[in-house]
């Protein structure tokens, strides 16, 4: 089982973590598939009963049921927030499942489900005790409504946990293995149609010597206006501190590692990376671990001369942050010495790192930093080129002026109402700030939107609607370059998270 990651600085904390982790079974170790938990373990797993212990409840071959009826995909609501009385009521039930009284320990995670219906872990746990007691069909019927729910959280668990043993022998398994498998094409279709979003949990830390909130435990989805629901599309990692979802490379990018605080900031002394599939929701396209050692070892030359020490807090005062440019069937990171502006680039891809040598300008590139946030920095669209301020547009000999910009930019071009919308956007110790522009390409009237000293975002939807967030305020971007209430919760961010706390010195 795995645990959820706790500042490695804090020994108290740390002592704490050995006592929680996640539900009824799972290997420990990789992100993609144990994601992290607030629960107690249970102890090892021991062999199923070979007799239902309870309600044996046969079941008929597939082909003899009707198919029923495929349950909605995603969350309607925020199902992390859970009463403390139901966590005390699932805590209970699995020093019960430890104890192998697995009866009661039914009992006591439908306990916490009628305290909290939307307790995922609950409701997981609920099935490993009936799978352990030999209610495979009553077990399969509660993971394939759990799936619905959180795909990509549980749906490597069907393989590897060891409370599901029982399942996985009974004529029951197959159809769920049908069911988890329409599901990920509903996945994958949501993924393709909605509203880019990130879900993350703000955590109180020190950086320096201030205390400053920074969003952690990220993860990625997309939300479906019709239906009113987010569809996550990764699933919970440990100490993940940035995520960038491509559509254009069809997956999601998530960095995860313990922070440490300097006189200066929060960083990763080692992070690693994970990259998910976006057609196949679930999948793990691509990861790697200990990076800086990966980095140290391709690169010796610009690490010996950045870090002379071999000290990981020396990290945050060498390099800037970590570039992520996705790939088709992995993820590319740079990391900027500060010493010489030396950038190394490492492929992560197959089965080990390698240095990058691929040209890969025409490619987006995003930047991400613990305290500051995630910024995107697209390609300029085709035919359209900038120089300085001066943007080139098709079919005009004469520059559009389009004033001071940021570093970072965010292009989108509206064909259907002949409109380009520019979000350039600083985020760093030196300063911070966006502006939002409209281009009209009829008129070449350059417009600005917003502006503020907040960093922005902008993003389009599968189905082409675009949607910006400036602070905590996100919005839906007309083709007139009018702004409207987008009705995504109140929890849920886009992709790029706008920063909520200033720099430390």
């Amino acid at each position: 089982m795995t645990t959820s990651g706790v500042r490695a600085t804090k020994n108290l904390a740390l002592s704490l973590l050995l006592l929680l982790v996640v539900a009824c079974g799972g290997g420990a170790g990789d992100p993609a598939s144990a994601p992290v938990r607030d629960e107690p373990a249970l102890a090892t797993a021991q062999p199923p009963p070979t007799v239902a212990a309870q309600d044996p409840q046969p079941s008929a071959p597939a082909g003899d049921l009707p198919a029923p009826e495929a349950p909605p995909v995603g969350w309607s609501t925020d199902l992390r927030v859970v009463p403390e009385a139901a966590k005390a009521a699932n805590v209970a039930a699995l020093a019960l499942h430890r104890a192998e009284d697995f009866a009661g320990s039914l009992a006591g995670f439908e306990a916490a489900i009628a305290l909290a219906p939307g307790y995922l872990m609950a409701r997981f746990n609920r099935a490993c005790a009936l799978s352990r007691l030999g209610r495979v069909d009553a077990a399969a019927e509660a993971l394939r409504e759990l799936l619905a729910l959180d795909l990509t959280e549980f749906g490597p668990r069907l393989t590897t946990d060891d409370d599901l043993a029982a399942l996985r022998a009974s004529a029951a398994f197959a159809p769920l293995t049908a069911a988890h498998d329409a599901l990920v094409e509903a996945y994958a279709a949501a993924a393709a149609s909605g509203v880019p979003v990130t879900l993350y949990e703000v955590e109180e830390t020190e950086a320096g010597a201030s205390r400053v909130s920074i969003p952690r435990r990220y993860r990625a989805g997309v939300f479906m206006p019709d239906s009113q629901r987010v569809v996550l599309l990764t699933p919970s990692v440990p100490n993940a501190f940035g995520l960038v979802f491509s559509r254009d490379s069809s997956n999601v990018t998530v960095l995860h590692g313990p922070l440490t605080s300097s006189m200066y900031e929060l960083f990763p002394a080692t992070f690693g990376v994970t990259v998910y599939s976006l057609t196949r929701p679930g999948a793990v396209v691509a990861s790697a671990e200990r990076l800086p050692a990966t980095f140290r070892r391709l690169f010796p030359a610009v690490y010996r001369a950045s870090v002379p020490n071999d000290d990981p807090t020396d990290w945050d005062m060498s390099f800037g942050g970590i570039r992520v440019r996705p790939l088709q069937d992995g993820v590319e990171l740079q990391v900027q010495s500060l010493v010489g502006n030396t950038v190394m680039r490492l492929d992560v891809r197959g089965e080990r790192p390698s240095v990058a040598t691929e040209p890969r300008d025409t490619l987006p590139l995003h930047l991400v930093r613990v305290v500051q946030g995630v910024m995107g920095d697209s390609p300029m669209p085709a035919g359209f080129s900038l120089r300085g301020t001066s943007l080139t547009v098709p079919g005009r000999e004469e520059p559009v002026a389009l004033g001071a910009l940021h570093g970072w930019k965010q292009w989108e071009v509206d064909r259907e109402h002949g409109a380009l919308f520019v979000m350039a956007v600083r985020n760093g110790c030196d300063g911070r700030g966006h502006r939002l522009l409209r281009v009209d390409l009829t008129t070449f009237e350059v417009r600005e939107l917003s502006a503020g000293r907040r960093g922005g975002a902008l993003v389009r939807s599968g189905t082409g609607e675009l949607y910006v967030q400036v602070d905590a305020d996100v919005r839906r971007l007309g083709g007139a370059g009018e702004l409207s209430e987008a009705g995504l919760p109140a929890w849920l961010k886009l992709t790029y998270p706008v920063p909520e706390s200033d720099c430390t010195m």
